[in-house]
């Protein structure tokens, strides 16, 4: 989501609180100590209250959100900026952003690109699937024109990126391709996904 987005979709810190609930359990609210789903929202606040264990929790609870004395609003608006930043955006730019001091800005930054990174191992039902990111040579400037020109047909002049979600967790693992072909593509699925799960795809040869 960009910030024009966020904004106009989040009014209030309870609207923040209800988008991770829907995304962190589509299929109804589960408990993070009993996985009971008998599970209360309060009336006020964002609290959670599970109805077997009697325990008490939030969304943010196991996330990298979690502790954190933050409005969820601002780390929205901070996973928003460091996607949106091609080549990275600084502690102290993103300070200014937020409104929070630098090393506030740092602690966000490193607990958001951990969380990024892709080290993780999918399993059971994996998809697979490759698509191409850039803007069109029609709205290039001349000189992007040029550079690009011996591949002006096709998808040569964009970034092949791999895509890869576990149907169960919702993990999600990205991967930038120098080519979309089996010689790029394979080893990537030998070593983001185990070796006993099922591997839904298209009919591109490459997988």
């Amino acid at each position: 989501m960009d910030l024009f987005e966020i904004y106009s979709r989040f009014k209030t810190e309870r609207d923040c609180h209800s988008y991770l609930i829907e995304m962190r359990w589509p299929d109804g609210i589960k408990c993070v100590y009993c996985s009971s789903k008998i599970v209360y929202r309060r009336s006020y606040g964002n609290g959670l209250k599970c109805g077997r264990c009697n325990k008490s929790f939030t969304v943010t609870a196991g996330t990298i959100f979690h502790a954190s004395k933050l409005p969820l609003m601002k780390w929205l608006l901070a996973v928003s900026q460091i996607l949106a930043a091609k080549k990275g955006i600084s502690s102290l730019q993103l300070a200014r952003t937020l409104h929070v001091n630098k090393n506030t800005a740092w602690y966000m930054q490193q607990r958001i690109r951990k969380c990024m990174k892709s080290d993780i191992l999918l399993k059971g039902i994996v998809e697979a699937d490759e698509t191409y990111v850039g803007g069109s040579l029609g709205n290039m400037s001349k000189t992007k024109k040029e550079q690009k020109k011996p591949h002006k047909t096709g998808m040569a002049h964009k970034q092949a990126v791999l895509g890869m979600i576990e149907r169960t967790s919702g993990a999600i693992v990205l991967r930038k391709l120098p080519h979309a072909n089996g010689e790029n593509i394979k080893p990537i699925l030998k070593q983001t996904i185990s070796t006993d799960s099922e591997l839904v795809t298209d009919g591109f040869g490459a997988y």
